[in-house]
């Protein structure tokens, strides 16, 4: 049978990790909001995403990249260094236009902690073709090229004089001509370089213009100014007029017939590339993921490590003191429950700043000094407890002693002992705040089970507590 009062000692002991678990999550955090660490390794996965889509067979998308120095998930990755021109390109292109779409923070900077796949190929949508490289800005330069051409032909045909019937015949053609009219107007919008205001959504607009009516339409303008010209005196001004008319129609013809032609070029080579990214995009976000959880965990023992240092965490020590005193022990374990409630309220902070952070609408400087001050929170309620930080006295008065002095190897063995405590602190936070929140609600559930039985066990010992006499 558990002791209750063994049991105690472990519910104090557990709680004191729980709040030490707190102050290394809570630092963590502090950690990845100011070197905006998942921002910086999620660019790096767009980038190897972005390889395996505009290189196709020239880069290996599932080898998971190795982190650069001793400081895993806080430095840049080498995806900077081996991503392509074309790549980086087409990255700058996305940031850009998640600034437009207001992805930022408060302070203006790009907010880049969460991507979901229907995000970015939105926002690739609205990307000019240089993000796709130099071979899709020259078919879209074609595709203008011939936008231009067929409006230039449509203003002279308008201003022909020619007959009714043929000026029906254009006018109708015009209505079918509108819709590639106004996507060039509107692209152009007084700019010169018309080419150089494309995005990719253009692209797949101008893919759904019926051309196939346009070049039928066309074909019954042709017949019918030369049914026209038949009838015209040779020589004269209406044969003159119908003629032009009759060369503008076969122009625009022309230009129709390349401007599918260019058209269904330029959707292919994006299309394909934009099919390569949501292909490949599910299972770079999963390496993703899981490079940055490692990262984190890493830095979680490593921040642990300091903290345990810092605030004197020896396990053995904190358990011998909980052990001798009934009101640390007693004082402890009242405040478990509260501690416990403390850390729901910070997982439910964590996932309302996960959706700030995702709809941008986050105050960094903000989150920073909350963040600092639950720190300092945590760390006044640890040491009210009556545990004390390592003194910058203690450590002189240990160096001082460290080379001369008696009793050096009994010293040596404290520092083996504290080495030790600190070692299995710091190997119990790597645990995470949240198995140590329900591994105390478990002990609080087992003390109360065990209450129960011996109060149960006490009723039925009591003398005078037997069944009475008939």
């Amino acid at each position: 049978m558990i002791n209750i009062d063994t049991l105690d000692n472990v519910i104090a002991l557990v709680v004191v990790i729980l709040l030490l678990s707190l102050i290394v999550q809570s630092i963590q955090t502090l950690v990845k909001k100011i070197l905006k660490v998942k921002s910086k390794q999620l660019e790096d996965s767009l980038l190897d995403l972005f390889d395996a889509a505009l290189r196709t067979g020239k880069t290996d998308p599932g080898k998971v990249r190795k982190m650069t120095g001793l400081m895993p998930g806080i430095f840049r990755q080498r995806a900077h260094h081996t991503a392509s021109e074309e790549s980086k390109a087409l990255l700058a292109a996305v940031k850009t236009q998640m600034k437009t779409l207001g992805r930022v923070t408060a302070r203006g900077e790009l907010m880049l902690d969460s991507l979901s796949k229907s995000d970015l190929l939105n926002i690739l949508d609205r990307v000019a073709p240089a993000g796709f490289g130099k071979d899709f800005v020259a078919r879209i330069d074609k595709v203008m090229k011939a936008l231009a051409g067929i409006e230039a032909t449509r203003q002279r045909l308008a201003a022909a004089n020619v007959p009714a019937q043929v000026k029906n015949s254009i006018a109708a053609l015009e209505q079918r001509l509108a819709p590639m009219r106004q996507h060039y107007e509107a692209v152009k919008a007084g700019d010169q370089n018309a080419s150089s205001r494309v995005i990719i959504s253009d692209v797949v607009a101008l893919r759904g213009v019926v051309i196939d009516e346009v070049l039928d339409l066309l074909g019954k303008a042709d017949a019918l100014i030369v049914a026209e010209q038949a009838h015209a005196p040779a020589g004269s001004e209406a044969a003159t007029a119908l003629g032009e008319t009759l060369a503008g129609v076969r122009t625009i013809s022309t230009n129709v017939q390349a401007l599918r032609t260019e058209i269904e070029e330029a959707f292919s080579a994006v299309s394909v590339k934009l099919d390569a990214i949501r292909r490949w995009f599910d299972t770079i976000m999963q390496g993703f993921e899981e490079r940055y959880h490692r990262g984190m965990r890493t830095w979680s023992i490593i921040i642990g490590a300091l903290v345990v240092i810092v605030l004197n965490a020896n396990v053995f020590t904190i358990y011998r003191n909980i052990a001798k005193s009934d009101v640390l022990r007693g004082d402890l374990t009242a405040a478990g429950k509260n501690i416990a409630q403390r850390q729901e309220a910070i997982d439910a902070k964590e996932k309302e700043l996960a959706k700030a952070d995702a709809a941008a609408a986050v105050n960094i400087k903000q989150q920073l000094a909350d963040q600092q001050k639950e720190i300092d929170e945590l760390v006044e309620r640890y040491t009210g407890f009556g545990f004390h930080p390592l003194a910058w006295a203690e450590l002189k008065a240990w160096w001082s002693g460290f080379t001369t002095g008696k009793g050096w190897w009994g010293r040596r063995a404290d520092d083996a002992r504290t080495l030790a405590g600190w070692l299995v602190m710091t190997m119990l936070l790597s645990l995470g705040a949240p198995f140590w929140h329900d591994t105390l609600e478990s002990l609080f559930g087992v003390k109360n089970l065990l209450r129960r039985k011996n109060e149960q066990r006490n009723v039925e010992n009591d003398p005078g507590a037997g069944n009475p006499k008939p």
